[in-house]
Formats: C-alpha cells, sequence, structure tokens
C-alpha cells in the first residue's frame, strides 16, 4: 500500500437502515478497518477531487440516491485518472439486468442487489473482506 494511504472502505446510500445493516455486517465479519458512510454521492466526489492522497480499497455504492447518484459518482471515478483503479461495487435495490450490464460496462467491479435478511448481507461482507479486507 502507497504511503498516505488508509485502507477502508467507503459506502454511499442514502438509506438510514442499510447503512446500519451494511455496518453491522462488516463488523461482524471482523473487518477492523475503517468504514466511512455517506449519505449520497456528493461527498464522495468531493472527496475524491481533493488533492489528499486518502483513497478508498472499495466502495460500494447504490445507484439510486439524491443529489449525485450512483451512474454519476461511478462515471467520475473512471474517468478520472486517479480514482479510475480504485474497485466500485454497485450494492442496490435494483434488480433490472439492464442497470447491471450498464454499470459493468462503466467499469464497477460487480452489481449485488440489496438482500432482504440480513445473514445475506453478512454473507456479502464476508466475502467483501475477504476479497478486499
Amino acid at each position: 500500500m502507497k504511503k498516505g494511504i488508509k485502507k477502508s472502505i467507503w459506502i454511499a446510500d442514502d438509506d438510514d437502515d442499510d447503512r446500519m445493516l451494511i455496518k453491522e455486517a462488516f463488523e461482524e465479519s471482523a473487518y477492523k478497518e475503517p468504514l466511512m458512510f455517506f449519505e449520497n454521492g456528493e461527498k464522495i466526489i468531493e472527496l475524491l477531487s481533493s488533492k489528499t492522497q486518502y483513497k478508498p480499497s472499495l466502495i460500494l455504492l447504490d445507484l439510486n440516491m439524491p443529489k449525485v447518484n450512483g451512474h454519476d459518482v461511478l462515471n467520475f471515478i473512471k474517468k478520472n485518472k486517479t480514482t479510475k483503479d480504485i474497485p466500485v461495487i454497485i450494492l442496490t435495490t435494483s434488480k433490472s439486468e439492464e442497470d447491471k450490464k450498464i454499470v459493468l460496462k462503466m467499469g464497477a467491479s460487480g452489481f449485488i442487489t440489496k438482500p432482504h435478511q440480513y445473514i445475506e448481507m453478512l454473507k456479502i461482507a464476508g466475502d467483501l473482506v475477504k476479497y478486499y479486507g
């Protein structure tokens, strides 16, 4: 890992309950690094646009958010030479194959439909911790 870059996962989701569920699942999966939560994509773009060396090791991104949605954030990340290598996984309520095709073509590393049960979110968090943690 490069000097000045801390390992962390950024999660952008406008739903309070979903953020809490994701947080609990990562904590139960023994993820010890920082989790940073955002209610929309605006702050992520702002932080990634700044001169800081601080970049996440993974971004989990909801598609449907106010102000700046997930498509816009993904587009910004993948078109910017300093951020294009950050893995972005879409974690959304969408089950649309069209949404999936679009974001994968845009450069997302994966597309996960939000589960309805905590045990499923726990498995997703565990898999992400193994791969990105």
